[in-house]
């Protein structure tokens, strides 16, 4: 008897023989860039001059907002991603209390603070509804607008972030509670690397009004991380707007955990990236912008 071939399957593998020479050439091919559209500008809320970027001419949808990691500013952490949208999208990139051209307060880093300084920034500019983007200490900054602003988020994505202490890798949680802690090799291995450490530390030098202070940033970003006291299952359930999840297979976050909040978070998506760590998910443009495209086409 003849083998029974489903109907459709030679079109499904034409199909992923496409995908994949298609992602291909997004991962040999580097960024699009569209120039001459950035808008470079300060935001005071709550008597501290924001430092904002405004990129992409394209008003017709929902901007996307990219709000960065601990350490980070927008040229390190969104330097891959952020073109990649900007070439037909309203892309605004917010540098945090502390970090690049943004000053620092005399206060510690707390969650409502970061939530309002973007919701400020959102205000100011007029914009409800935004595709908001947040990666690591960002993303809790995302999250905490879509539970405390829902009317400006329309979608939530949230890379590499954990929703409570516990969704952290216990010996990474005590090193941020411990800054004596000496890291065992296996962590060592997916921690930040010197030279991520040095890009970090020279952009600081170049862009920040106050140089001197990046040690003392990077204490404050390590004891607001470690005692952060997480989001329950109540504040999750509430949020309404689209999630997409997403974690390297190296990150920071169990894969246990990062599933857990997709099931908690109604409506979300899960992506766990290959051969990727906490900070090189920044690097994974090309996997991470038709997954973000997808999403917020099909919300219109």
């Amino acid at each position: 008897m003849a083998p029974q071939t489903e109907r459709g399957a030679g079109w499904r593998r034409r199909d992923i023989i496409r995908s994949a020479a298609a992602l291909t050439l997004a991962l040999t091919a580097g960024p699009t860039r569209a120039e001459g559209t950035k808008v470079e500008t300060y935001l005071n809320v709550d008597g501290l001059e924001l430092y904002v970027e405004d990129h992409g001419a394209d008003r017709s949808q929902p901007p996307a907002v990219l709000l960065h990691g601990a350490l980070y500013g927008i040229e390190t952490a969104w330097g891959d991603l952020l073109p990649r949208l900007a070439v037909d999208r309203r892309v605004i990139a917010i540098e945090a209390q502390g970090h690049g051209h943004t000053a620092d307060r005399a206060t510690p880093f707390t969650e409502a603070q970061m939530v309002a300084d973007a919701a400020g920034v959102l205000d100011q500019l007029g914009i409800t509804g935004a595709d908001i983007v947040g990666h690591s200490m960002g993303a809790i900054a995302a999250g905490g607008l879509a539970i405390r602003r829902p009317e400006l988020v329309r979608s939530l994505t949230m890379l590499g972030r954990s929703f409570s202490p516990e969704g952290t890798i216990p010996e990474l949680l005590d090193m941020q509670r411990d800054p004596q802690h000496v890291p065992s090799a296996e962590l060592l291995a997916i921690l930040p690397t010197q030279e991520e450490f040095g890009a970090w530390a020279e952009h600081y030098q170049r862009t920040a009004p106050n140089p001197g202070v990046f040690q003392q940033v990077a204490m404050k970003a390590q004891a607001y991380v470690g005692g952060w006291p997480g989001w329950s299952h109540e504040q999750l359930a509430a949020i309404r707007a689209p999630a997409l999840i997403v974690i390297g297979d190296h990150d920071f976050v169990p894969p246990a955990h990062a599933a857990e909040l997709a099931v908690l978070l109604r409506g979300s998506h899960l992506a766990i990236l290959p051969g990727t760590t906490h900070t090189s998910i920044l690097k994974r443009g090309a996997w991470l912008e038709p997954m973000m495209r997808a999403r917020w086409d099909r919300l219109g």
